[in-house]
């Protein structure tokens, strides 16, 4: 015997297989069919020489798909290796068109497979199974008959998070086997696999600060079974996966930020925008999964894009804006004076910015100069005006940076940045008494408010000026007299 054809039948039986090789005669062979529990004859009047080199049979109906062993008395195989027949299903699913597709559904699946009908309802299971092998979450679509070797199936919505599932295929009317034996992927596993791949829709803000800032992804199906921590994390256990979320901002000058995501639930990330390196004032952002997987033999990383939902790319425009931080000093004098520093990143110095301190219908307005891409510096503060205040209260104003165009520049603050104009008492300080001689005079040493000599004052009828000490409100420079 060198061989048989077809290899494999259904389980439904009476189907003819022929036997090749030679020298064989019309003395009738004995055929059987074994498996491990059982061994099936094969009567007389269903085998059939049909010349020396070959004849048939008629397999017996089998109660289960698996392989058995032909045994044929009075003959030998080619080599002596056991002859095989392949039972298969009534009906048998073998490839799946596709692999992947998004949790929102749609995606057109085709199976090509054997022995579907038209007169059966077939159904396909998607399921999510955890590592112990519960089904965590399962959703059911109908299949649609096409041929007798095919079936279509539209994926349903997947409302858990995107994991690859087990695909099963259930007959739900009329025949045996109900669940498809995926030939393709495993002859010992009656399901395939599809991978269900989260989606995004957008971000806020779309102006992002150049200092950095907290950038909300709105999407579907965000891992949070996974960890919350990188690939680049670590000091996992052995045999263990990690997952996450990595937002990548790219500008044209290929200034690159990588943001880490926290995964808040299926619906929403929330990502920390590190600052921005470059000067560039708009960048595209793609959004990837990561995911590590670690053994006691070795450690690998992985990344896949998550695709834009409704977009022809994988990617979403945003503008990188001027972005002040801190300033510095918060207060100063009501005479003005005072210059102030401000710090953030993003600064042009093609840009006119000015300094603006607002309380109520007060504003005061000063030129700023931009000394690079991380500090602008105010011009000295004007008089304040005394108006509501009166002479010795402290005026709080919000500090604002703004264009030429008075466009607030973001802040890294979440409320209101506040200076102070401060009353400052600015009369000379005497540091000696001496006593006043009619025929000779005398000289007292005399420092300013900060301490800083001003040079002796000769006794007489001078005046010094600086502020009344005396609470009263007046200007706040007049003469004071010793």
């Amino acid at each position: 015997i060198s061989h048989i054809f077809p290899s494999s039948g259904s389980v439904r039986g009476w189907e003819r297989v022929t036997v090749f090789g030679q020298d064989f005669t019309d003395n009738l062979f004995n055929v059987s069919f074994i498996d491990d529990y059982n061994t099936v004859l094969i009567p007389i009047d269903d085998i059939f020489l049909i010349d020396s080199s070959s004849f048939s049979f008629l397999t017996p109906p089998w109660n289960v798909s698996q392989f058995v062993n032909i045994s044929i008395s009075g003959a030998v195989t080619n080599g002596g290796a056991p002859l095989r027949f392949k039972y298969r299903p009534l009906w048998m699913a073998e490839t799946l068109s596709a692999t992947s597709g998004p949790v929102t559904g749609g995606t057109e699946l085709s199976v090509q497979g054997l022995g579907f009908s038209s007169q059966d309802t077939f159904s396909f299971s998607f399921e999510l199974v955890s590592e112990f092998g519960d089904v965590i979450h399962q959703i059911a679509a109908n299949a649609s008959f096409v041929s007798v070797t095919s079936l279509n199936c539209t994926t349903p919505i997947w409302s858990s998070y995107a994991r690859s599932v087990r695909v099963s295929l259930l007959r739900l009317q009329g025949g045996i086997d109900g669940i498809a034996q995926w030939l393709s992927v495993d002859p010992r596993r009656q399901y395939a696999l599809f991978e269900y791949q989260e989606l995004w829709y957008g971000l806020e803000p779309t102006q992002i600060g150049a200092v950095g800032s907290i950038i909300s992804v709105s999407g579907l199906g965000f891992d949070s079974a996974g960890s919350l921590s990188l690939a680049q994390t670590y000091g996992l256990p052995l045999d263990s996966q990690e997952r996450g979320y990595v937002l990548e901002i790219r500008s044209s000058d290929l200034a690159l930020n990588t943001s880490r995501c926290m995964i808040l639930s299926l619906e929403l990330l929330s990502c920390d925008s590190v600052p921005w390196p470059s000067s560039t004032t708009s960048a595209n952002v793609s959004l990837f999964k990561i995911w590590t997987i670690v053994s006691e033999q070795y450690r690998t990383e992985y990344s896949t894009r998550v695709v834009l939902f409704n977009n022809s790319g994988s990617s979403f425009p945003v503008d990188i804006v001027a972005e002040w931080s801190f300033f510095t000093p918060s207060s100063g004098d009501k005479l003005g004076g005072t210059s102030v520093t401000v710090s953030g990143r993003g600064f042009s110095q093609n840009v006119q910015y000015v300094c603006v301190y607002s309380a109520g219908s007060v504003n005061m307005t000063v030129p700023a100069t931009c000394h690079s891409s991380n500090l602008i510096i105010c011009n000295k503060s004007e008089l304040w005006s005394e108006e509501p205040w009166s002479s010795y209260q402290t005026s709080r104003t919000i500090f604002s940076l703004r264009d030429s165009n008075f466009i607030s520049i973001l802040s890294t603050a979440s409320s209101p940045s506040f200076f102070d104009f401060l009353y400052i008492n600015k009369a000379p300080v005497f540091k000696t008494v001496y006593q006043y001689s009619n025929y000779l005079f005398s000289t007292i040493p005399v420092e300013n408010w900060e301490n800083v000599s001003i040079g002796p004052l000769i006794l007489s009828n001078e005046t010094s000026p600086g502020r009344l000490q005396d609470g009263s409100p007046a200007l706040d420079e007049i003469s004071q007299i010793l």
